[in-house]
């Protein structure tokens, strides 16, 4: 996979990278005309549930990192997402199949021992822990994180250590730490966080008490079963209108298990997708003398004379690459999605909490059911005794 990984680490024109991208993709139909359902789905069951769940669930659109690049330049959290044995998979792109990665979640179910069990067009996929670590190269060895902080961490991290160690010395310390006021390399490696291995649709701007635990465990060399993390992140995708991660994994599956796809709509590989230097430059970091990314110049004190200037600068030195307006949008959405953080933080320790509630009535009502019983029982050994005891 190491060739392979090269091979899809470039954007659109890298399609002769792999076997699937040898064929010029098919465009995308509109999605009024959808695939047939026999040829999707063996049961109806299968296709009631797409119909009601999944038909027109939004998938999550994959970035990578251009490894040329970053193996050129000297970034620590590249080298630490290398030391971890995560190149492979932030490097990796992939064309993916829109309508089949919705059928592969919607026919999707995850064992409590990491096996995958799935169908897509009438091919039964199983994906056991072993198998999917050698389809994604994914690291299997390491605590199995879920989004809490893991048994043997606890000594060594909390809530409060953790902000102190990604966010910035000039910054005012606040309740609300944004991306913006995270150090250069950890600010990077949490944009290749939710944007690569932990992808989310909202709360980019805004770390979350996972992702710092993330950032603090790779900077600190510490082993995560990213297989079972990525396994446990695509199961909660299952939840209704949760976006779809990991499309172009899906498409390394049905390689695997060789899924007929010669006749579907492909969605390629699209420039935005591609982490390289116009990111790390949209967050506002410049290289100093010794090529290194620091904090640009924030609030000039000159800024009015220096927009007027600007308006004179020739119309070719002064436009805007399409990277760099992809960039300023991606920055946008970000603002904008960040201010849904505090709901899905709330509803997701709501549902955890009461979930738990419920376990916990369950079993005491279970455990009461079992009492009474056991009372009955008594109560019939009691008068079994007494009817046949002799009269007097």
């Amino acid at each position: 996979m190491g060739d392979r990984a090269k091979k899809k680490q470039k954007p659109s024109s890298s399609h002769e990278g792999g076997r699937r991208r040898q064929r010029s993709p098919t465009p995308s139909p509109p999605p009024s005309s959808p695939h047939p359902v026999h040829d999707l789905f063996s049961t109806v069951e299968q296709q009631e549930k797409f119909a009601k769940h999944f038909v027109n669930r939004e998938v999550l659109e994959s970035k990578y990192l251009d490894a040329e690049y970053f193996e050129e330049s000297n970034f620590e959290f590249y080298q630490i997402l290398c030391a971890a044995g995560l190149k492979e998979f932030v490097c990796l792109s992939d064309s993916f199949y829109l309508e089949l990665v919705r059928v592969f979640y919607n026919n999707m179910v995850i064992s409590h021992t990491g096996v995958i069990r799935t169908e897509v067009k009438g091919v039964k996929i199983k994906i056991s822990p072993k198998v999917f670590n050698e389809i994604t190269l994914l690291p299997s060895k390491g605590a199995p994180f879920e989004g809490r902080i893991v048994d043997e961490w606890k000594e060594d991290y909390n809530s409060i250590s953790g902000r102190e160690f990604v966010r910035r010395e000039d910054v005012e310390v606040l309740p609300r730490l944004t991306a913006g006021q995270m150090k250069v390399q950890h600010r990077i490696l949490h944009y290749v966080l939710t944007r690569i291995l932990c992808p989310r649709s909202t709360n980019i701007g805004q770390p979350t008490e996972e992702d710092i635990m993330l950032i603090w465990a790779l900077f600190n060399g510490k082993e995560i079963n990213w297989g079972h993390l990525i396994r446990y992140k695509m199961k909660k995708a299952l939840k209704d209108k949760a976006k779809l991660p990991y499309p172009h994994l899906i498409t390394l599956f049905l390689d695997r298990f060789e899924v007929p796809i010669d006749n579907d709509p492909v969605t390629g590989i699209m420039t935005k997708q591609k982490m390289d230097y116009d990111t790390i430059r949209s967050f506002g970091y410049v290289q100093n003398p010794h090529g290194e990314w620091v904090i640009g110049k924030q609030n000039p004190p000159n800024a009015e004379d220096e927009a007027t200037e600007d308006e004179d600068i020739d119309e070719d030195n002064s436009s805007t690459t399409l990277s760099d307006v992809m960039n300023r949008i991606d920055q946008i959405q970000t603002f904008v999605a960040s201010s849904f953080d505090g709901i899905q933080t709330r509803f997701d320790q709501f549902e955890t909490t009461m979930g738990t509630r419920f376990d916990n009535f369950q079993t005491q009502f279970g455990n009461i059911d079992t009492a009474i019983g056991s009372m009955e029982e008594e109560l019939q050994h009691l008068r079994m005794r007494f009817d046949n005891a002799p009269q007097s």
